[in-house]
């Protein structure tokens, strides 16, 4: 007897990191989580161009990147947001918005949702 049922694997959105490109010093904890648990993905806010030039003196997003790839971690689940500077004002806000714009495609999830149980801020990962 075959109890095979044609039903899709629940899609269970991941777990999202916000971590400005400035902080350097989380990246080591944040790797952590994300080797140790594939659900968890990490959002750095860059100032990085097309040609992956950084245009504000304190943006190490492209180092902090190039870091989570030599650790193992899939490009898939490392997500850049450009900003102007990786510490201006409201900066939180920005991130946490494109979070829900990561997230909101999955089926049955709300902005309230999303921000409640999916959105980490980089102390998550510490």
């Amino acid at each position: 007897m075959n109890n095979q049922n044609n039903e899709e694997p629940e899609v269970r959105p991941p777990f999202i990191i916000v971590q400005p490109g400035y902080a350097t010093g989380d990246m080591f904890a944040i790797a952590a989580t994300l080797i140790n648990d594939e659900r968890y993905h990490v959002l750095l806010s860059t100032t990085m161009d097309e040609f992956e030039n950084v245009n504000d003196p304190y943006d190490n997003s492209k180092s902090i990147r190039e870091f989570y790839r030599n650790s193992g971690i899939s490009e898939d689940r490392i997500h850049t947001h450009r900003v102007p500077e990786v510490r201006s004002p409201g900066l939180a806000s920005e991130l946490k918005k494109e979070v829900i714009n990561l997230l909101i495609h999955y089926p049955n999830i709300s902005k309230g949702e999303i921000i409640r149980n999916y959105y980490k801020p980089v102390g998550e990962g510490t």
